[in-house]
């Protein structure tokens, strides 16, 4: 396997670095932890989605109120 080139940022080389050093450990419930992480990003987006509908239905090109004037 070829090693990648990535560019990381300062957090993520420190993050690098101390899984190197062996400091990080991982989680007793991998599985569920998945699980639980995919939630909140399913969350997150859903929520997302509905701010994002909910501004543009307001400031619709349909709206008078933001209708370009001569």
């Amino acid at each position: 396997m070829r090693p990648r080139n990535y560019k990381l940022d300062k957090e993520e080389r420190e993050m690098l670095k101390a899984f190197e050093r062996g400091e990080m450990k991982s989680v007793p419930n991998v599985e569920a932890e998945k699980a639980r992480i995919t939630q909140i990003v399913k969350n997150h987006v859903a929520k997302q989605h509905i701010v994002s509908m909910h501004y543009e239905t307001k400031h619709s090109v349909q709206n008078p109120q933001f209708q370009a004037r001569p």
